[in-house]
């Protein structure tokens, strides 16, 4: 009895953690079935990306002619950041280059300040130094994968070849970053022609073999070219005899190639619509960027690879290049979502439309026409204030010829017409015989004018043409006159 009693006490203690260990698990974790796999894992809590995160500004303040570090055509990114913000999958940056993406400090420096960002979840920790390999291991879970490989001396050429085009392909990448040109230009003569081809070549193998990737661009940081020279030296020997020498220096200076290496790069990624982070320009550009690694002792004294510290802001400034791209596309979507702030833009055009409203200006353009016919009355400045406005607008009836331009002159003797009004009293008792009388001193009030100009006396004939045709109307109208 005492030992069937001992089972039971123990079948209770056993069972009862379980049951209660197992509520506490389905109230703290969540199950996610992996699509690649379809294997179930316990998720942690995933950080919700749909909103900016905070950026830091890892550029040295002691450097010279620098600009924003921002990605050039950052939009390209978009569809990235679709399939990261999704949480549905891992979304992979694979990562290629020379010499300084083999290092331990470049890419793993970008990877943990990304994974800071937007969460660790989806790759193992594990520990990167220059004899290991910086290819993550993957859990499985949503999130981002950050997975880097280069190779000492390695140009566009190297990663052009089937072995590596394979290796991007294996790792099923979401964004490529392509970070080469440091040993393109790294010679005495350098190579546009072939460097465009082989970067050309690369780009187009990778997109092939890729096709769902999108292809980001960057530029070297700068670089010095080292020049041996000999010399003699008289070395004293143990024996103490002295010895001539041969001895070797080296000489460095700012590698002339690095600008037009960079020039390459960028115009290829402007022409084929790449997105490009150009580390060369935000740290300094031809003025500055070489000076400015080396002098702030961020470079080693090869003077061509970068220190720990220098590796180290590269990868901060990259992370936080990409993060920048990534606000302003959490922004642009945010944005989107709300198409009561696009519908305003719309009301704003109306002003727009009522600008049409100088089209009253226009009339008033119009109207300052009529005014040209006023100008031959500036002209007979003495009578304009006696003249009514009728006595302009019955010869305006009355003189079809427009074509006469020239002779707004003569309207200076139809200015005379208030003279001419006078008379009408007087013509009753007057016949048309007298007509010409007037006639004769009106070439009278005229001559003032051939005195300014003696070729218009000739004119003047004209001129008293043109007052008997304007006489004539004036004969119409003292008939209606005779009439009455």
């Amino acid at each position: 009895m005492k030992f069937h009693n001992i089972l039971l006490t123990l079948l209770f203690t056993l069972s009862t953690p379980l049951s209660c260990q197992g509520q506490t698990d389905t109230t703290k974790s969540s199950v996610v079935s992996t699509p690649e796999t379809g294997d179930s894992t316990v998720a942690v809590q995933l950080k919700p990306l749909d909103h900016p995160v905070e950026v830091g500004n890892s550029k040295p303040a002691a450097f010279k002619n620098t600009k924003a570090n921002i990605i050039t055509r950052a939009t390209k990114l978009d569809a990235f950041f679709d399939t990261l913000t999704a949480l549905k999958r891992p979304c992979r940056i694979v990562h290629i280059g020379d010499s300084h993406v083999r290092g331990h400090s470049y890419t793993p420096e970008a990877r943990k300040v990304l994974e800071n960002a937007w969460g660790a979840q989806a790759a193992k920790p594990q520990n990167i130094d220059y004899h290991t390999t910086a290819i993550a291991t993957e859990t499985g879970l949503p999130g981002l994968v950050y997975h880097a490989f280069g190779k000492n001396g390695a140009t566009c050429a190297h990663f052009s070849s089937d072995e590596y085009v394979n290796k991007v392909k294996e790792l099923k990448p979401d964004l490529i970053i392509i970070s080469f040109g440091t040993n393109e230009c790294h010679m005495k003569k350098y190579d546009t022609t072939a460097h465009k081809q082989e970067l050309a070549k690369l780009v187009r193998r990778l997109s092939e073999s890729c096709s769902e990737a999108t292809i980001m661009l960057t530029t070297p940081g700068g670089a010095y070219l080292s020049f041996k020279s000999s010399y003699e030296k008289i070395v004293k020997q143990k024996n103490g005899k002295s010895v001539t020498k041969k001895m070797y220096k080296y000489t460095y200076k700012q590698n002339q190639h690095t600008p037009t290496c960079v020039k390459v790069i960028t115009d290829y990624a402007k022409k084929k619509d790449l997105a490009l982070w150009d580390m060369y320009a935000i740290c300094g550009g031809k003025t500055s960027s070489t000076t400015n690694w080396y002098d702030n002792k961020l470079m080693k004294a090869d003077h061509v690879h970068y220190t720990h510290n220098g590796y180290k802001v590269q990868g901060d400034l990259l992370a936080e290049a990409i993060l920048n791209a990534y606000n302003n596309y959490i922004k642009r979507k945010q944005e989107g979502t709300k198409p009561t702030t696009v519908q305003p833009a719309g009301p704003k055009q109306k002003p727009a439309a009522k600008k049409p409203a100088p089209a009253k200006p226009r009339s008033q353009a119009k109207t300052p026409a009529k005014p040209a016919p006023a100008k031959p009355a500036a002209n007979a400045q003495t009578p304009a204030s006696k003249p009514a406005a009728t006595t302009q607008s019955e010869p305006a009836k009355a003189v079809s010829p427009k074509s006469e331009p020239a002779k707004p002159g003569t309207t200076k003797p139809a200015t005379a017409k208030p003279a001419a009004t006078k008379p009408a009293t007087t013509k009753p008792t007057t016949s048309k015989p007298a007509a010409p009388k007037p006639a004769a001193t009106k070439p009278a009030a005229a001559k003032p004018a051939t005195s300014k100009k003696p070729e218009e006396v000739k004119k003047q004939p004209a001129a008293g043409q043109a007052t008997s045709t304007a006489k004539q109307p004036s004969k119409g109208t003292t008939t209606p006159t005779q009439n009455k």
